[in-house]
């Protein structure tokens, strides 16, 4: 009788921990990797958040009439999360910045990562990120700076410092 109670019971736990198994977690909002371009954004589910954020957005146009000229040539990677808060707010502001400085998305990357910064296609960490979004300003292929995460005070205030 003891050995029938215990098989039972072990029966019991067995396929309980088996229908566990079976459960599904919440579904993950699907997530840009590799190189992106900017019409990408413009795409669902992205577009959501990238058109909030760019529409809403003042820009700061004094100071980038300061640094107009001084763009021009350099080339820019922006690497981002779609999952990442910082990115869906800062992304779109900065896009925003590059069409009013009429900078040519030629000399632009967009490189999307995973939660462990990675992107297919590309070393791991190849620029050494540890947040997102990261903006890499680079002239004639030597990095002159970078705007991690947040701004420090505005991005067009924060690209004027790397541009001066």
């Amino acid at each position: 009788m003891k050995k029938i109670y215990f098989f039972t019971l072990f029966l019991f736990f067995l396929l309980n921990g088996l229908s566990a198994q079976n459960t599904t977690g919440i579904k993950q909002p699907e997530m840009m990797l590799g190189e992106v371009k900017k019409a990408d954004f413009m795409q669902a589910p992205y577009v959501d958040w990238y058109e909030d954020e760019y529409q809403n957005y003042t820009l700061d146009v004094k100071t980038l009439y300061n640094i107009k000229d001084k763009i021009k040539g350099k080339n820019i990677i922006v690497i981002f999360g779609s999952w990442c808060s910082d990115s869906r707010r800062e992304v779109p502001r900065f896009i925003k910045i590059l069409d009013y400085l009429g900078v040519d998305y030629k000399k632009v990357k967009f490189i999307a990562v995973d939660r462990d910064k990675k992107a297919p296609g590309y070393e791991s960490n190849i620029y050494n990120i540890e947040y997102v979004p990261t903006f890499i300003i680079f002239n004639n292929q030597k990095e002159i700076g970078r705007i991690i995460e947040s701004p420090e005070n505005t991005l067009e205030t924060d690209l004027q410092k790397l541009l001066n």
